[in-house]
């Protein structure tokens, strides 16, 4: 196979798999944000996030294969110190393993559910941006506090969505209805 048929594929399987672990993600924040509005989460829909996480770690191990052929490949066509040059790719990995720590606090319920979606929502959005401008003419440190930023803002919507989706005891509703009357 051609080398550049063979780059060409390698960056399909990485865009793709990213494509399945930022739309597994959103899907797993929207079931988090239903079972917030909720209050509870039933034994079907328990069930149906528990297999669309293990799908979400399917594609993280994915992620990991073709990050790791893609260096392969360019430590063997001679391009290594071109492609290790880029600020990009150190923040991708940067953020890559941001995603993977959160998940594993998560799972094992050592970090806080307010901020660990908002580092997993976060951080699968901007791992996408990454890649989909692999060749950012910023330094490491500028697509950091850009990520940092953008951490805060989606941070800042994302607890704004679960106040306002968060249920309220029926008497603290009673007494607001009543002082507004």
């Amino acid at each position: 196979m051609h080398p550049i048929e063979t780059l060409t594929l390698l960056k399909f399987f990485h865009h793709y798999t990213i494509g399945l672990c930022l739309g597994v993600s959103t899907i797993i924040l929207t079931f988090y944000f239903y079972i917030v509005a909720w209050g509870h989460i039933e034994k079907p829909a328990l069930k149906m996030m528990q297999i669309v996480v293990k799908v979400l770690r399917i594609g993280m191990v994915l992620i990991v294969i073709a990050e790791l052929a893609t260096l392969l490949y360019h430590f063997q066509s001679g391009l290594a110190s071109y492609w290790l040059d880029n600020p990009s790719l150190y923040a991708r990995l940067t953020i890559f393993t941001i995603i993977v720590v959160n998940a594993a606090a998560m799972q094992t319920k050592k970090i806080s559910m307010w901020v660990g979606p908002v580092l997993a929502g976060g951080s699968w959005y901007s791992y996408f941006f990454i890649n989909a401008w692999p060749h950012i003419s910023a330094n490491y440190f500028a697509v950091m506090c850009s990520y940092l930023v953008w951490l805060a803002v989606f941070g800042a919507l994302l607890t704004g969505l679960r106040i306002y989706l968060t249920p309220r005891p029926q008497h603290q509703l009673a007494e607001n209805s009543a002082a507004a009357s």
